[in-house]
């Protein structure tokens, strides 16, 4: 009789490989998010001079622990935006 691993058990609980798989997933998604994906979306939208240029309200706080700059780009003069 040949034992095969089985993701779920007999009983219908999560067998040790549905574990190991579920680590693996959790540490590649962890791998990925930290260098690649964070950095994009704490500057989305923003060019990377936009991201290091100083902006009102930076002098609040002088040394953040958290810093984040997203931009929108808007194909209209500032006169269309704000008529007031």
């Amino acid at each position: 009789m040949k034992v095969r691993p089985h993701l779920v058990s007999e009983e219908g609980y999560p067998g040790p490989w549905a574990n190991a798989l579920l680590v693996m997933l959790v540490a590649a998604a962890t791998a990925i998010y930290q260098p690649i994906l964070l950095p994009w979306m704490l500057t989305w939208g923003a060019s990377a001079e936009e991201a290091r240029m100083p902006l009102p309200g930076d002098e609040l706080v002088p040394h953040p622990t958290f810093e984040s700059t997203r931009a929108v780009t808007i194909a209209a003069p500032p006169d269309r935006i704000w008529p007031w």
